[in-house]
């Protein structure tokens, strides 16, 4: 597919769109949900159920007590020593879990989808309750999680697109259709979520771009440190292994930190929040670099 062929073009189209083209900032919240659980609905036609049972617990809990508790702590006092300023929103940033988007990711580089499915879900689960009790700890901050919320944002966007999935899987001329040509359909789908989201955060990107050209590049770094992170902490596995443990370890839930970040913290954390949306993006392009570069080497 063309798309396939050239998504790192398409993606950096998708932000220079999404930054620049006004009214998208109009558009629901709601909707962006909406198009989070049609990607889910799509991967799933790429699970293969038998898959499920292969899955080793103690890895996934393991990835998730190092990535999303142990590195977020490391992150917090690095950044205490080098940017105190920031600090807090690097903390923040850091502890959201694998995003709902991930799984679309995964089924783009040919990942494990089931693996995926399992890192976003335990990952997201436990947010409500490990989140809180770090960032008073550690930043002093008192704030309230509603679990409710996370439940039904996480219903809304998995669990009801895994549901429709199960009652359609044996409509053969869907199944067929879907099959041959999902992937596409979720590429594109992933490209106009991307042009929404950057889209609803580009009057805080664009109006004051040279002042935070600082808290980009931390960002953007962070976001290196979570890719290699992801892929180092997962030696001897599969290639899919390794790409999936990579992308649910950098495309974390970066919405929920800027809802939280929105209600709980002051403005300076939230910019950070918005700013990062862009690395977000954009740091796809040099991992898909690198997949293709260790597809070749692991063909070889």
């Amino acid at each position: 597919m063309l798309l396939d062929k050239y998504f790192s073009v398409a993606l950096i189209f998708s932000c220079i769109i999404g930054l620049f083209l006004p009214g998208l900032e109009k558009i629901p919240s709601p909707f962006i949900a909406v198009l989070l659980s049609l990607i889910i609905y799509l991967s799933c036609f790429h699970i293969n159920i038998s898959e499920f049972y292969k899955l080793k617990i103690s890895s996934i809990l393991i990835f998730y007590i190092l990535r999303f508790l142990l590195l977020p702590i490391l992150l917090f006092y690095c950044a205490g020593l080098i940017v105190p300023s920031d600090s807090i929103a690097l903390f923040l940033f850091s502890l959201m879990p694998a995003g709902i988007s991930s799984s679309a990711f995964v089924t783009i580089f040919n990942g494990n989808v089931v693996l995926s499915f399992a890192l976003l879900i335990v990952s997201t689960l436990l947010t409500p309750f490990v989140t809180p009790l770090l960032l008073k700890q550690f930043t002093h901050s008192v704030i309230e999680i509603k679990t409710i919320d996370v439940f039904f944002t996480l219903s809304l966007t998995i669990f009801i697109p895994i549901i429709v999935f199960m009652l359609t899987r044996n409509v053969k001329l869907l199944k067929s259709v879907l099959l041959e040509k999902g992937k596409s359909i979720s590429i594109v789908v992933t490209l106009f979520l991307t042009t929404v989201v950057i889209g609803q955060q580009r009057l805080a990107i664009l109006e004051n771009p040279m002042s935070m050209l600082g808290q980009l590049f931390l960002s953007s770094m962070t976001y290196l440190i979570f890719y290699i992170f992801g892929w180092i902490v997962s030696p001897g596995k599969t290639l899919k292994e390794r790409i999936t443990f990579s992308i649910s370890s950098g495309a974390n839930n970066n919405a929920l930190g800027l809802s939280i970040s929105t209600l709980y913290f002051p403005q300076s954390v939230s910019i950070f929040l918005v700013l990062s949306a862009i690395p977000w993006t954009l740091s796809f392009i040099p991992f898909k670099w690198f997949v293709d570069f260790m597809k070749n080497k692991y063909n070889d």
